[in-house]
């Protein structure tokens, strides 16, 4: 059984506890980790909400584990000054896709501001004053400095929706999906939650990582996870970014083929 997860440290403890699974585990750019399940490179991956939904009727999603947050440090939008200034343009990488999704959305739906976004190579904050706004990504997004304000794409989905962000769900290829792939993703999971405070104290971070690790990151597939989902769903269908609002593949196995030792009962 092979595993591809984003090559973010949100994902660190997760691979570690699918690897003491017994998985072999991938680690991968975000936008490449649909490839490779399609690719049939892996069985499980970790892939952007967006891509599921995209891909909803060649999926199956696996229960009890997702990663959602309050907030998100690994996604910003570095503005030049403040939000009462003109927001015309919107620097991103191409392959920041959900992010660049959410940022539209944040800035249409949460500021009413509809500024041009501009595919740049290199997204970075020096980028910031030849435009408006930067959309920066990735593991170095959380200790970039802005020159004006910074908005948290996390933490602006929530005060948009109530719901925490999630930001990837389990899936594997449609109609394969195994119990043992269940007992896996639900074991490093419970492992990320029982080790991220000893985790967390080996790292070297700031303040805001510490909080975002310590009480915003969440693994389990819940009821606030089923609510966050309709919602987003509803909300990119009614801005035409899907083209219809598709139901979650999410798998259902028999009681008697998954043990629930773990400790991560699904709440769907």
């Amino acid at each position: 059984m092979t595993a591809c997860l984003p090559d973010l440290p949100v994902y660190d403890l997760l691979a570690r506890g699918l690897e003491r699974a017994g998985a072999a585990v991938e680690r991968a750019p975000t936008h490449e980790v649909a490839r490779r399940l399609v690719a049939g490179r892996c069985d499980i991956a970790a892939m952007p909400t967006l891509d599921v939904l995209r891909m909803a009727d060649d999926l199956s999603v696996l229960p009890s584990v997702a990663v959602s947050s309050w907030s998100y440090p690994y996604a910003r939008v570095l503005l030049k000054s403040d939000l009462g200034d003109p927001i015309s343009t919107v620097a991103f990488e191409p392959t920041a896709q959900q992010e660049v999704v959410l940022a539209r959305l944040v800035l249409r739906e949460h500021y009413g501001i509809t500024p041009s976004f501009v595919p740049v190579p290199e997204a970075t904050a020096a980028l910031v004053g030849q435009y408006d706004a930067v959309l920066v990504t990735g593991a170095s997004a959380p200790t970039v400095r802005a020159p004006g304000v910074a908005l948290d794409l996390g933490q602006e989905i929530y005060e948009l929706t109530q719901y925490p962000m999630v930001w990837a769900l389990f899936v594997t290829r449609v109609g394969e999906a195994t119990p043992e792939m269940l007992r896996a993703v639900k074991r490093a999971a419970a492992e990320a939650e029982a080790n991220r405070a000893a985790w967390l104290r080996t790292m070297e971070t700031t303040p805001a990582l510490a909080e975002f690790y310590g009480t915003d990151l969440r693994v389990r597939y819940d009821d606030l996870v089923t609510a966050s989902l309709t919602e987003i769903t509803d909300l990119l269908y009614q801005q035409n970014v899907l083209e219809d609002s598709p139901e979650i593949p999410l798998v259902v196995f028999a009681d008697e083929d998954v043990d629930d030792d773990e400790g991560l009962d699904p709440l769907v």
